[in-house]
């Protein structure tokens, strides 16, 4: 059974050359180059062709690539995975807390990406881990994962046109006295730390809208439990 990534799909316009129309369907440059010369193919109705070959309307392209190899360092490890949702694309797994999403120098075994890499082993699928929506060490929450270099090319094309929505929610100190309110400031990496950032006017602009969603006590402190509300967010620190 071949367990390479495909997909397929129909040409759209009569005489459109067969790159131009592989180039609509987000195959990135690199990936052509990979499906050349790492053991992918090109197919149209059935026969490979080149990508100057010039389509007729409703021709059935099917495109191949090689199979992934994976990353260089990463140990697959055994270990439990709480999976939301899964299909032959993605993976989104719900991280929990205190755990790295990939190694790091300090922890180069026990991240969520070495147990992803050991469970697509145990299940046969032959692919790397993508990480598409990653999050820091000490965050819990959702984690979109692609299954291959391919999907993880297209969801970071859509993260970059913002149709993916992020939202974060946080427990903070005191009692907010808006309900809702909008947090622009430049934020640049701690000086400190390579993980946490802080508000700095040579950082990077950021934008987020906060909505409280209830005010409570920890230990007698007055504490706000928030969400972000927009696109532009980042998480908070």
């Amino acid at each position: 059974m071949d367990k390479r990534f495909q997909i397929t799909f129909k040409a759209s316009e009569e005489g459109e050359l067969l790159r131009t129309a592989i180039e609509r369907h987000g195959i990135s440059k690199r990936g052509l180059t990979s499906i050349k010369y790492r053991g992918g193919n090109i197919l149209v109705n059935g026969e490979e062709k080149t990508v100057r070959y010039q389509l007729k309307k409703d021709d059935k392209i099917t495109i191949i690539f090689p199979l992934e190899e994976v990353s260089e360092g990463l140990i697959p490890e055994s270990g439990t995975l709480n999976i939301v949702y899964e299909d032959e694309a993605l993976l989104i797994i719900d991280k929990p807390p205190f755990i790295n999403t990939i190694p790091s120098r300090e922890h180069p075994v026990g991240s969520i990406a070495n147990i992803v890499c050991g469970y697509f082993a145990e299940k046969g699928i032959p692919s790397t881990v993508h990480i598409v929506t990653r999050l820091d060490r000490d965050t819990s929450g959702l984690l979109c994962i692609a299954k291959h270099s391919h999907i993880h090319h297209l969801m970071g094309i859509q993260q970059k046109k913002h149709q993916i929505n992020k939202q974060y929610e946080a427990i903070v100190h005191g009692h907010l006295s808006q309900q809702e309110q909008s947090i622009i400031a430049p934020i640049a990496r701690k000086e400190s730390s390579i993980i946490e950032r802080e508000v700095c006017e040579q950082g990077q602009y950021a934008h987020t809208d906060v909505k409280v969603l209830q005010k409570g006590y920890c230990q007698d402190y007055p504490v706000t439990h928030v969400r972000s509300a927009n696109e532009n967010t980042v998480a908070f620190q």
